[in-house]
């Protein structure tokens, strides 16, 4: 009898979000794909966000902090609101749109934030690259490959440490300081 219950229940949550699909109109579905596609993007471009999230596909790897990588990711997020800008709003329903909203506010304000070159300022009291070695409280190893990747990323450190070093050399030289 629990059986009939539990599948009874999994059929009707089926039914239910196969109609939502089908339900969904071109901006719906534009919508999804450009979060989904940012959301893939900012694993990619922040690997250490995503081995906290327990996705471990970057684990063997550092944020890049090179100037050239700092803009193009900026280059990125205005071509992600142009692009959002492209979705018809109105179409949206209503949770939708509020999701429109947060994702643009976002970033918009990333945008915004990056005249003020904070990336030029990588350390502070609260985080930096002296913080670093708590990610590995975050990970789980529980493979061959985890330590491997672990391994990979301490050996990369010193690239990680370089950038850094090179994004406060540019602060200074800017007279950006804290």
């Amino acid at each position: 009898m629990k059986f009939l219950i539990i599948l009874a229940f999994l059929l009707l949550n089926f039914s239910i979000i196969l109609a939502q699909q089908s339900n969904q109109n071109d901006s719906t579905k534009q919508l999804y794909a450009l979060f989904d596609a940012e959301w893939e993007y900012n694993l990619r471009e922040n690997p250490t966000f995503a081995s906290y999230l327990g996705d471990k596909r970057y684990n063997d790897k550092w944020e890049d902090r090179t100037l050239a990588a700092i803009e193009r990711r900026h280059r990125r997020n205005t071509e992600v609101l142009e692009k959002l800008k492209r979705i018809d709003r109105s179409q949206l329903s209503i949770s939708d749109r509020l999701n429109y909203d947060l994702f643009q506010k976002d970033y918009e304000e990333s945008v915004e934030r990056f005249q003020f070159k904070q990336y030029l300022l990588p350390v502070s009291q609260q985080g930096g690259i002296q913080t670093q070695d708590e990610l590995a409280q975050f990970l789980r190893f529980q493979t061959v490959k985890d330590y491997e990747d672990w391994l990979a990323r301490l050996n990369a450190f010193p690239v990680l440490m370089e950038q850094t070093l090179n994004l406060m050399r540019e602060g200074k030289r800017q007279n950006l300081m804290l």
